[in-house]
């Protein structure tokens, strides 16, 4: 039983040899090389759409909504017109009507379909607010209408007052 145990610890912990002899270990560690890389997912996403995630100042709990159908984000022309969304530098930007702020975002950090955003909130006045939220795009089914769809979402994973 002894000798067993002592041949499954080598086995795990191999020989101590630094560079493998097996082609096949030679192959997979070069293997990342030949593998072209995916481009990472770009967030684009309509400003307003962060601004359905914290609550207002003076409230005391944020965030307030943690998962958005992006589905119907693009499809409500309304309140989320992509016409008016434009690019400054890394932010996204949309102006308010009648000189009443704005809303921005920018992305800080990403990993595959997760991104961190600084988003901030302008009044028209002299205070902005700013905010760190963590998203993850994913697709999932919803009953709408009475009907499961697949509906792509952003869910909330995590949110910081800055």
């Amino acid at each position: 039983m002894k000798t067993l145990s002592f041949i499954l610890l080598v086995a795990m912990l191999g020989c101590g040899c630094s560079e493998s002899r097996n082609p096949a270990d030679r192959m997979s560690q070069q293997a990342p090389q030949w593998v072209p890389k995916a481009p990472p997912v770009a967030l684009n996403i309509n400003p307003m759409v962060f601004e359905l995630v914290p609550g207002w100042l003076s409230d005391t709990q944020s965030p307030v909504v943690t998962e958005i159908n992006l589905d119907a984000v693009q499809a409500n022309r309304n309140q989320f017109d992509a016409g008016r969304v434009r690019r400054e530098g890394d932010w996204r930007c949309v102006d308010l009507p009648e000189g009443a702020g704005y809303r921005r975002y920018r992305v800080v950090a990403s990993h595959g379909r997760r991104f961190t955003v600084e988003y901030q909130s302008n009044g028209g006045g002299t205070l902005t607010t700013s905010c760190l939220i963590e998203v993850e795009l994913i697709e999932r089914q919803m009953p709408i209408d009475g009907q499961t769809q697949m509906v792509h979402v952003m869910r909330v994973l995590g949110f910081k007052w800055e």
